[in-house]
């Protein structure tokens, strides 16, 4: 069994990569720590916690976390993933409440007890708290998945806010850097893979996952239908980075030294040559197996 740690700002993508971690019998989530992003921190608990209660899965704590970047105004996107963060998709209110503790305790304090995965989904602002609140938990993360950047290693490793910056780089880019100077050397998926239009959903591939005839899939379905009607088509960023916490054939990486830009170009990623111009070392994406993907994605629904 695989534990882990999700830290979301759900968000499409991320409420896609929650439910595929739910329905994929080998992850244990110990919980899911949510931060501002896509939408406000209060609306992304709101949502994860609509997510569990509509699958009967209130047992999964969920945690709230940081309201706004470390230094900069947070810059949300419901113009992608709609007013409510989860495509307008009328999903009811859930009927569990956030745990107790913020999410960067959480986060101390489950990594200072056991050893676990954490897959980052969104800003890297509570990961970066929890680091700077203890350095010491990285002994105890087994890996970290992080969905993030674009590194210009394919063709469509451009960026999504900028030209060249991803947009959960680009909303809290300190943060980003301080995660990679942590020396946790993370497994990064970024746009050079999850914008490959082999990975694309399209309309009738998600009149295919509304016919597994499952709660899970019917989820999907609404939360993706208004999305895909207005954009036709949705990169499902966060779902591919899940992905490879259960099957590390869906995306090869490579180890890079890294540095993210917070000055000029906000939210750049690029690989460097030169370790000393580096802010650390990670394994950043450069191929992706687009069938396997969706087979993960398909075998999550039943």
């Amino acid at each position: 069994m695989i534990k882990a740690i999700l830290d979301m700002d759900p968000g499409v993508d991320d409420a896609v990569a929650l439910i595929m971690a739910l329905g994929l019998g080998d992850i244990e989530v110990l919980g899911v720590t949510i931060v501002s992003g896509n939408v406000y921190v209060d609306q992304g608990v709101r949502n994860a916690l609509r997510i569990l209660s509509y699958l009967g899965r209130n047992e999964v704590k969920v945690y709230r976390g940081s309201e706004k970047p470390l230094i900069r105004d947070l810059v949300t996107s419901e113009h992608i993933h709609g007013a409510d963060g989860l495509g307008d998709s009328g999903i009811p209110e859930g009927s569990g409440r956030a745990g107790d503790v913020n999410a960067v305790s959480f986060i101390v304090e489950t990594l200072r007890r056991e050893k676990a995965f954490l897959v980052a989904t969104g800003p890297l602002t509570n990961v970066a708290r929890a680091v700077m609140a203890d350095p010491g938990i990285i002994r105890n993360v087994e890996g970290a998945i992080i969905m993030g950047g674009a590194f210009g290693l394919t063709r469509y490793g451009k960026g999504n806010v900028t030209p060249s910056a991803e947009y959960n780089f680009y909303v809290d880019p300190e943060a980003a850097k301080i995660v990679i100077r942590s020396g946790i050397e993370p497994r990064i998926v970024s746009l050079d893979v999850t914008q490959d239009p082999r990975a694309r959903l399209l309309k009738d591939y998600i009149d295919e996952i509304r016919r597994i005839g499952s709660r899970a899939s019917e989820l999907v379905y609404r939360i993706l239908r208004n999305p895909i009607e207005k954009h036709s088509y949705f990169e499902l960023h966060d779902a591919i980075a899940l992905s490879t916490l259960v099957d590390p054939e869906v995306v090869r990486f490579k180890r890079f030294h890294i540095s993210i830009d917070t000055c000029w170009e906000r939210g750049r990623s690029r690989v460097v040559s030169d370790p000393r111009e580096a802010d650390g070392a990670a394994y950043v994406s450069y191929d992706l197996n687009a069938v396997r993907f969706f087979e993960i994605l398909r075998r999550s629904l039943r």
